[in-house]
């Protein structure tokens, strides 16, 4: 989970992490699993058992058009 390396670059109005492999790395496939599964449970509001923490309310669901209309505006 050690093969790639971070780096901030700014674009188009924002900051972001741009994540590099190193040199000497192999194939990086523990890390693409990992935030696979991070992602997952990010939209499904999963809960760590033992965190005594609550699911946040899910947000009102928006249609992509509506979206778009509003950029152009």
């Amino acid at each position: 989970m050690t093969s790639e390396y971070r780096v901030k670059t700014e674009g188009r109005g924002r900051v972001v992490d741009e994540w590099r492999l190193r040199p000497e790395a192999q194939d990086n496939h523990w890390l693409a699993c990992l935030v696979g599964c991070a992602v997952a449970a990010s939209i499904l509001v999963a809960i760590l058992p033992g965190t005594d923490q609550h699911a946040a309310p899910r947000g009102k669901r928006v249609k992509l058009s509506d979206v778009q209309r509003g950029w152009r505006r």
